[in-house]
């Protein structure tokens, strides 16, 4: 009885897991045809932090099932959809300052995108480190020219005799 209960558990476990593994991926393939369809930069750039979560979840499955090639080139697509998205707000000519919307939502997933990497990045050999290490420097460039826009009027750095650094 006992041994009926706990065969049932784990195929309930495997059926568990295989739903969530497809409808995973059924939620990418969802945020990549609105994104790809989708025209107006701004709108792309609010599609980004739920199409940036869904990639980063199928980019862990891929390094836990040893797929590392998988997982680089869903990187990749990761970094090539953040440039695309900044280029596409930068060419509005819209003030991220007077209208941050999507201004802002792409600048926190960014930041987190950066995060997730940072992670990802820890468990790694310094060998498998690359790419990923690429995309990381590539989304900060990002942040830090989100950061501008958003924030044009930041005060300058002062040194410790009260000077202005040059930039």
């Amino acid at each position: 009885m006992i041994l009926r209960f706990t065969r049932t558990l784990s195929v309930a476990g495997l059926i568990a897991c295989a739903a969530a593994s497809l409808a995973a991926q059924n939620s990418i393939e969802q945020y990549q045809n609105q994104f790809n369809h989708e025209s107006n930069p701004v709108r792309r750039a609010k599609i980004m932090p739920k199409l940036g979560r869904a990639e980063f979840d199928a980019m862990r499955r891929q390094l836990a099932a040893g797929d590392y090639d998988g997982a680089v080139k869903t990187v990749k697509e990761l970094e090539s959809q953040a440039s695309d998205v900044e280029t596409g707000l930068e060419n509005t000519g819209i003030d991220a300052e007077k209208s941050p919307s999507g201004f802002k939502e792409f600048q926190i997933s960014v930041r987190s995108s950066i995060d997730r990497l940072n992670d990802v990045l820890a468990g790694m050999t310094a060998d498998e480190q690359a790419p990923f290490a690429h995309a990381r420097n590539e989304l900060e460039k990002i942040d830090r020219a989100l950061i501008e826009r958003l924030f044009p009027r930041q005060p300058k750095a002062e040194s410790e005799h009260g000077k202005v650094k040059p930039q």
